[in-house]
């Protein structure tokens, strides 16, 4: 069947990239298992644009094998080892030891389930600024309230003044590009990773009270550089109070994004 979508999409589309080279149909289908064995062979991106007479894919898979780290590592707060097991099980980790964006179509919610955890707009930042494909669920209602498709985020779409999700969506627009590197290891309920040169994403899992400092001892930024909270959190009085816009991690913050 997926040799035969291969075949049907091939050089249909007319869109061109940038570059002017032609760009190609991307699909990607659900396959409801978490085993890097099972969800591997659904990926195919073999097109070569040199060859235009041999068909290739350019196909994905929704990696349900970081959907389930996530569910059970951030459904509560304050899970021990949250980060350990969250920050290497994409499948996109699977195929050739990287964080590189090359296999799995990562997502936290879809129309099968509830919203599915406590930390849930966590677990939203971590796929938006992570390499690779990822999908934000909006039931759009257009089938009534029923009890199928499930909800979805409310504040998916453009609202007065932004809201968390949208100024997330704006971030990874605008600064999800560069290598993965990670630049803390999350052992503390504290986990951050750098996309090389252009965004510093800081996250917490912990969900108490209190605020958090730390010092990142490499970054790929030039000494100097000034870096700009873009998620809100260091200024909103909800997960920030009483600290005049400082750069603190709020221990019930959703997510930091820290970019140039």
């Amino acid at each position: 069947m997926l040799d035969f979508i291969d075949r049907a999409v091939y050089r249909t589309n007319l869109r061109r990239l940038l570059d002017g080279s032609q760009k190609d149909v991307f699909t990607y289908s659900e396959v409801y298992d978490a085993n890097p064995a099972v969800l591997l062979p659904h990926v195919r991106k073999d097109i070569n644009h040199a060859d235009p007479g041999r068909i290739g894919g350019n196909r994905d898979t929704l990696d349900f094998k970081l959907y389930f780290a996530l569910k059970e590592n951030l459904e509560s707060t304050a899970t021990l080892g949250a980060w350990q097991t969250i920050k290497n099980a994409a499948l996109d980790v699977s195929d050739d030891g990287l964080h590189n964006g090359s296999a799995g179509v990562t997502f936290i919610q879809s129309h099968d389930v509830f919203k599915p955890y406590a930390l849930e707009s966590v677990a939203q930042a971590y796929t938006l600024m992570m390499p690779g494909n990822t999908v934000v669920y909006f039931n759009g209602r257009e089938f009534g309230n029923r009890d199928f498709p499930k909800p979805g985020r409310t504040d998916a779409l453009s609202v007065r003044d932004g809201s968390l999700l949208t100024r997330l969506i704006q971030a990874r627009n605008t600064h999800g590009r560069g290598n993965y590197i990670e630049r803390w290891d999350g052992t503390d309920g504290l986990f951050a990773f750098e996309r090389q040169s252009s965004a510093i994403v800081l996250l917490s899992n912990r969900g108490d009270a209190g605020f958090d400092s730390r010092t990142l001892t490499q970054v790929g930024f030039a000494p100097g550089t000034l870096l700009v909270e873009l998620t809100g959190n260091a200024a909103d009085p909800r997960v920030n109070p009483d600290r005049g816009g400082r750069r603190d991690i709020p221990r019930s913050c959703a997510s930091s994004v820290r970019t140039v």
